[in-house]
């Protein structure tokens, strides 16, 4: 179906299925109020002229969309089953082409199909709201780029069902300013990432095979919690490779935190010397742990926390809870003016490692 004429305004009437390719060169096709249904088997591809979803289910496969077109998407969701010739399952183009309509973009590719998403400015234009990836097997990859700049930004949510997912720029940062859901099967990041990550939450999974996270080399930040509370979830079968990197937790509202021991660095900095952030399990550190201000506590004074590095605890940083019973161990501590250690009434090991 090719749509090429500035006066063609169409509006649906009824489902769509194109069994081939829709090309809209100039015009506009509209899903109509009513929110019918579109199915493209093919490529959708809108060098100019403007595509409007609506609130319409909407599939297609793979989409293209130059600098002077606009898909005004779905705010339900459309689906990605496919990509074009050069291996770009969604390519989009320009400063103002794709309006997200806080809907859903999920890639649903198949079998032995590795892809490649091209979306997103500078100034945050062009970005997903919500993102899901559903590929075919865990080890098919889905690799992000920027139209332009070098900032990859998600309005909503990130899940990544199945799959592996990662920036095509080492120093490339992404930012979710939903929450980070990596199911059993998929995969953030890669081994040699240094650009920063920012995440409303981030939740990892168990399963076969268990989710993975691989950490930037720089910081990992999260600024809130899920609806559980957690600002950082890693089921203790899931892996969180920490890349030598730093995770911040920025936000504290009796926050959890389920690291296990895949953690390098991290660092406590909350707003406000009241802000709490309680680890849950055994934790265990394999680098520094700094708190610039705020409380880190046990959320059950049974539960350790063994920092191999060194832990400082800044003016409005307090550590620990008066309560606690719980061995801690610790390579060395740092108290400055203003800042507080709570002791276990247990044991407090130094190691000096």
């Amino acid at each position: 179906l090719i749509i090429n004429h500035a006066s063609a305004n169409i509006n649906l009437k009824g489902i769509l299925t194109v069994a081939g390719n829709l090309t809209i060169t100039a015009g506009e096709l509209d899903t109509d109020s009513s929110n019918y249904a579109l199915t493209v088997t093919g490529l959708c591809h809108v060098g100019g002229g403007i595509l409007t979803g609506n609130a319409s289910a909407i599939s297609m496969g793979g989409l293209l969309v130059g600098s002077a077109g606009k898909y005004n998407a779905t705010s339900a969701t459309t689906t990605i089953t496919s990509e074009d010739a050069t291996g770009y399952a969604w390519d989009v183009n320009g400063t103002d082409s794709f309006d997200n309509n806080d809907g859903t973009v999920l890639f649903d590719l198949p079998a032995s199909m590795d892809s490649h998403i091209r979306t997103g400015q500078a100034d945050g234009a062009n970005s997903f709201h919500n993102l899901t990836v559903l590929l075919d097997a865990a080890a098919r990859w889905l690799i992000l780029r920027p139209n332009a700049g070098t900032a990859m930004t998600i309005e909503g949510n990130l899940t990544i069902s199945e799959g592996v997912v990662y920036a095509t720029n080492v120093a490339h940062t992404l930012t979710v300013d939903g929450h980070v859901v990596v199911s059993t099967g998929g995969t953030l990041g890669h081994v040699d990432h240094t650009g920063a990550y920012t995440f409303q939450s981030l939740t990892v999974a168990a399963g076969s095979p268990a989710g993975v996270f691989i950490a930037s080399e720089g910081v990992t930040k999260l600024t809130g919690e899920t609806s559980g509370g957690y600002a950082v979830d890693i089921a203790s079968a899931a892996t969180f490779t920490h890349n030598s990197g730093t995770l911040q937790i920025g936000y504290a509202n009796g926050s959890l935190a389920r690291i296990g021991s895949g953690v390098n660095n991290l660092t406590i900095n909350v707003a406000g010397t009241a802000g709490t952030v309680m680890w849950v399990d055994n934790t265990a550190i394999a680098g520094d742990l700094t708190i610039v201000e705020g409380i880190f506590r046990a959320y059950n004074e049974v539960f350790t926390i063994d920092v191999a590095g060194d832990v400082s605890i800044e003016s409005g940083g307090t550590l620990s809870h008066a309560a606690a019973t719980q061995a801690l161990e610790f390579g060395s501590l740092t108290i400055a003016s203003g800042g507080t250690y709570n002791a276990t009434s247990g044991t407090t090991t130094i190691t000096g490692k």
